[in-house]
C-alpha cells in the first residue's frame, strides 16, 4: 500500500491513478430488517422514533421527517459521503447524546467520532481521516475564540462543494 484513505463506498484495498490505498472505512454491519409492518410494532423502534419526533424534533412533523429521511438515507447508502450536517439545538438533558449513541451503534462505532467544537475548525485534525460521522456534544458560546470558531463553522456549513 502506498497510502491510507477513508473513503466510504470503496473496497478495503483500491487503486486510484496508480496509487494503492488501504481504505480505513468500515462498512456497517446491519441486522436484517423485517418488513416495515413487523418492525413498526417493535417496542424499541417505537420508543426511539417517538423520542426523536416528540422531544428532539419538538413535535414538528417537518423537522422530524427531515431527520428521519437523513437517517434512512444513511442506512440505505452507507457508501455515500454526506456533504451536510445535522444540528440539534435544545436544552441539556433531552437526549441528543442518547441519539448519538444509538446512531453510533448503527453506523459502526469505528466510523463515528465524538469531538469538541474547537476541534472542528483550524488546523488539520486526524479524526477527519478516520470517521465520517462526527458528533459535537455541546457547543457553548464563550469569548472571542468561540465567536471566531462559530464564524468558521457557519462558513463551513454554507460553503458549496
Amino acid at each position: 500500500m502506498d497510502r491510507v484513505s477513508f473513503r466510504p463506498g470503496a473496497e478495503q484495498f483500491f487503486e486510484d491513478r496508480g496509487t494503492k490505498y488501504l481504505n480505513k472505512y468500515e462498512i456497517p454491519k446491519y441486522y436484517h430488517l423485517k418488513p416495515e409492518a413487523d418492525y413498526k410494532s417493535n417496542p424499541n423502534f417505537i420508543i426511539i422514533r417517538n423520542h426523536i419526533e416528540k422531544v428532539l424534533a419538538n413535535g414538528d412533523k417537518t423537522n422530524f421527517r427531515r431527520l428521519e429521511d437523513i437517517i434512512a438515507s444513511d442506512f440505505r447508502n452507507p457508501h455515500k459521503n454526506r456533504k451536510y450536517m445535522v444540528v440539534l439545538k435544545s436544552s441539556k438533558g433531552v437526549g441528543k447524546s442518547w441519539l448519538w449513541n444509538v446512531l453510533s451503534e448503527c453506523y459502526g462505532p469505528r466510523n463515528c467520532q465524538p469531538i469538541e467544537f474547537k476541534q472542528l475548525t483550524g488546523q488539520f485534525q486526524g479524526f477527519l481521516t478516520e470517521s465520517c460521522y462526527l458528533f459535537i456534544d455541546e457547543v457553548e458560546s464563550r469569548g472571542f475564540e468561540d465567536k471566531d470558531r462559530r464564524a468558521n463553522l457557519k462558513r463551513l456549513v454554507s460553503e458549496s462543494f
